[in-house]
């Protein structure tokens, strides 16, 4: 929400062109983010329909640029947020581009559900059970893996309920192997098409 104003699935599908391009820079520079989700995209302050993208904490080099060489696929230690997190990356895998992007899909469906993406529930009541729980027993599951229980009781169908155009996204997006490179054009052409199907609007406004 911004300004009392929520993002249409109009503006979400803008949003998501443009970050994909943020993300695709990035990874071309040899890094993953490892982190998106909402708070680390911001909207321009001189130019309100530019999106940034921030916090760079737990980015890492995925290939050695001068060898060619990529990262191990196996995560010694878990990074990033666990709700918006690939399947994959919640499964114990290290991150690779496709993760970035399965994470971008995540945060463009959380912001037109408001905050509601079908796993929070349960990730939410594990916490209060940590919480409030004196055994050991309930403690000791890391977040990330209630996460991908979750993600795997989840059917991209479902996800993707209020916004159809982004089953193929990720679809996409999960048939990609560790090391594939993404085609990023035809990602925002799946976001661009999904953008036809809504009224002519030839601005580049975010928020409509």
């Amino acid at each position: 929400m911004r300004n009392g104003r929520y993002f249409s699935a109009k503006s979400i599908l803008k949003f998501g062109i443009q970050a994909i391009r943020r993300i695709r820079a990035l990874h071309e520079l040899g890094y993953v983010h490892s982190d998106i989700k909402p708070e680390n995209f911001l909207i321009g302050d001189t130019d309100p329909n530019c999106i940034h993208l921030i916090d760079f904490g737990l980015s890492r080099q995925f290939i050695n640029t001068t060898t060619g060489e990529f990262r191990s696929p196996y995560q010694p230690k878990y990074r990033g947020t666990a709700a918006y997190c690939s399947l994959f990356v919640n499964m114990g895998y290290e991150h690779a581009r496709r993760d970035d992007l399965i994470s971008l899909g995540h945060t463009m469906i959380n912001i037109l559900e408001r905050n509601q993406l079908p796993w929070f529930g349960t990730l939410r009541d594990y916490l209060r059970l940590v919480r409030e729980s004196d055994s050991i027993e309930n403690r000791s599951r890391p977040l990330h893996k209630i996460a991908a229980a979750a993600q795997k009781a989840t059917s991209i169908e479902e996800l993707c309920h209020r916004m159809p155009m982004m089953q193929r996204f990720f679809e996409y997006l999960y048939g990609l192997n560790y090391e594939d490179r993404p085609e990023y054009e035809y990602l925002e052409g799946i976001l661009s098409n999904g953008l036809a199907s809504f009224e002519a609007d030839l601005s580049n406004n975010l928020i409509t």
